[in-house]
């Protein structure tokens, strides 16, 4: 955002154009790094990336009134403005990444993968 305002750019084009690339870094990121060991669950890559994309989108746009309103009414640098709007939204990123995108698989009762039975209480030896 800030080399396209010392581009000259208007700072809701430069906020769109910077969200835009951050929601995919952030995605390819998350999908590497963040939730690699969720990548087998229900979803495949391209639906995890149009969940993540298109939810990223959203609250993107739900941001943005509130850019405008800290930078025009309220006087903020819309820097600062677009850092503290991101701080605001980045709990329910997470919460709506982690549990829809890349929703863990349910685990059963009793149908622990790296359960050995014979350790099991009860069971005969």
């Amino acid at each position: 955002m800030t080399l396209l305002l010392a581009a000259g750019a208007n700072y809701v084009v430069a906020a769109v154009a910077a969200a835009e690339v951050s929601i995919l870094g952030n995605f390819l990121l998350q999908e590497r790094f963040v939730f690699a060991d969720r990548r087998a669950g229900r979803r495949t890559l391209p639906s995890r990336a149009a969940h993540s994309i298109a939810f990223n989108n959203v609250e993107a746009l739900v941001r943005l009134p509130f850019l405008v309103l800290l930078v025009e009414m309220l006087g903020v640098g819309a820097v600062l403005a677009q850092a503290l709007t991101i701080a605001v939204a980045f709990v329910g990123r997470y919460l709506f990444v982690s549990q829809v995108v890349y929703r863990p698989h349910p685990v059963q009762r009793g149908a622990e993968p790296d359960a050995d039975p014979s350790l099991a209480l009860g069971a005969a030896a």
